[in-house]
């Protein structure tokens, strides 16, 4: 079964303040679809539409560079009161 897409983006603003945390410098498409379990080509999809939606925002001149600014909010009820992804 399919994630909703909000679910997809939270998972992805989570490996990368992850990676960020871990290392110092976001995760590489390739590591954040192995961590998430998608394509690299899908994980573009995602960063674009966090970018878009104003939950992450890339840093100029920087490769792997992204400030997460906020998460989505989860539709789901159960996602909500448990925190889960």
């Amino acid at each position: 079964m399919r994630k909703p897409t909000e679910h997809r983006e939270h998972e992805l603003l989570a490996a990368i303040v992850a990676g960020q945390q871990a290392r110092g410098y976001a995760p590489t498409r390739r590591e954040l679809a192995a961590t998430i379990g998608i394509s690299t080509s899908r994980v573009q999809q995602i960063v674009e539409s966090c970018i878009q939606r104003g939950y992450l925002a890339r840093v100029p001149r920087a490769a792997r560079a992204y400030i997460v600014q906020k998460y989505p909010t989860l539709s789901s009820p159960a996602a909500r009161a448990t925190g889960s992804v």
